[in-house]
């Protein structure tokens, strides 16, 4: 059950300018995460491709968010991803 239309337009909704988020808190990033970690990928391009493959609903942006994330956890060290 919903509200009539004129009752709806009546109330104040709130307004939000970006979806309503934080980083590192949603479940499909850290299901990536974790999928990198498994798979040990000898690379972010070859980590980047693979996500592509596996979740391949998820955004560029989101496959980036993952392993930026990933890349945070281990001290910003982006040499060598250890398999």
């Amino acid at each position: 059950m919903g509200l009539p239309a004129h009752d709806l337009r009546d109330q104040a909704l709130p307004i939000h300018t970006s979806p309503p988020c934080a980083p590192g808190s949603d479940a499909g990033v850290d299901e990536m995460i974790a999928w990198i970690v498994r798979m040990c990928p000898t690379s972010g391009a070859e980590a980047l491709r693979e996500l592509r493959a596996v979740f391949p609903e998820a955004p560029l942006t989101r496959r980036v968010e993952a392993l930026n994330g990933l890349i945070r956890r281990q001290g910003g060290n982006t040499t060598h991803i250890p398999r």
